[in-house]
């Protein structure tokens, strides 16, 4: 018979589905709990050995996490030891000193309508959003697990891609095959009271390839525009032309904020991909967050035609 202690243990929402979706079922899984600064990596047999030891360390009250990867063996958790991984992954921190740092947003809320506006643009998949207690946890999880080296292909094409979109994500996390995050169901302690990590979002699997496949593209679509800006005599690629006239109406060396404002609602936000990249991008390069919300509220066309 169970005591209270065990029933309550066994009821609590860790959740197995989301653990089966982002990390593989092959190899070793390994969690890892931080407390008192000290981290140990503990191996576990299958996903719900994997379970019954989350829902124990999180109602001991000690901050847990899962690796992403599986793993050759259970003696590290290093990358050169990661064996498959099953998911891409971003952590996008919020918080006011965050986004001071020009290192994260400042509100969820404002971390999910940059992710939005970025999978819009990338044409990436809907991705599972997980609240981390701290901020957003992003997943694209695959139909069947890949092995290492062809995960970080994929995962560093992401990094870069979230770079030339200026969508502020953890450089370290992405492309990091040791990474560990937080569970769904298990709680953040980082802040006093604790936050329990939420799946806002849930998603469907995608096939490996399909999600590298765009990925690939969007990263050679930037390539080929950034080379074209570069081109000073031309400013065009053997693949693309991109127009003078948009670039010089939000040049932002001739131009304050409020200006670049007003010149955009004479611009179509439904323009071709190779005018609207460099628009944003010449923003961004000028006025860095302090010009993200007005890109982003260009794109989504609430700018409205000048009076």
């Amino acid at each position: 018979m169970m005591t209270g202690i065990e029933n309550m243990r066994s009821t609590l929402p860790i959740n197995l589905d989301f653990l089966r979706k982002v990390i593989p079922n092959e190899g070793v899984l390994l969690i890892t709990q931080i407390k008192n600064g000290k981290a140990i990596n503990i191996p576990c047999d299958g996903f719900d050995a994997m379970g019954k030891k989350l829902i124990r360390l999180d109602m001991d009250e000690v901050d847990v996490y899962h690796a992403c990867a599986s793993f050759e063996n259970g003696t590290n958790r290093r990358a050169c030891n990661a064996k498959f991984l099953k998911a891409l992954f971003l952590d996008l921190d919020c918080g006011k000193e965050k986004a001071k740092g020009n290192k994260g947003y400042a509100t969820k809320n404002d971390a999910l309508i940059a992710l939005k506006a970025f999978c819009k643009s990338v044409r990436l998949p809907r991705p599972m959003i997980v609240d981390s207690g701290g901020g957003i946890h992003v997943y694209w999880p695959f139909q069947t697990a890949v092995p290492t080296a062809n995960w970080k292909a994929a995962a560093e094409g992401l990094k870069s891609v979230c770079k030339s979109h200026s969508l502020l994500a953890d450089r370290q996390v992405t492309a990091d095959a040791a990474r560990i995050l937080r569970p769904v169901g298990s709680h953040n302690r980082k802040y006093g009271q604790p936050r329990q990590v939420k799946l806002l979002k849930d998603a469907d699997c995608v096939g490996f390839a399909s999600i590298k496949a765009i990925i690939d593209a969007a990263t050679s679509r930037f390539e080929t525009v950034d080379a074209s800006m570069n081109d000073q005599g031309t400013r065009q690629s053997t693949a693309t032309e991109v127009p003078v006239s948009l670039a010089k109406q939000v040049n932002p060396n001739r131009y304050n904020l409020s200006e670049v404002e007003e010149a955009l609602k004479h611009i179509d936000p439904g323009c071709p991909r190779c005018e609207w990249l460099p628009v944003g991008m010449a923003i961004a390069d000028a006025f860095g967050e302090t010009g993200r919300n007005l890109f982003l509220k260009w794109s989504r066309g609430d700018l409205g035609k000048p009076m």
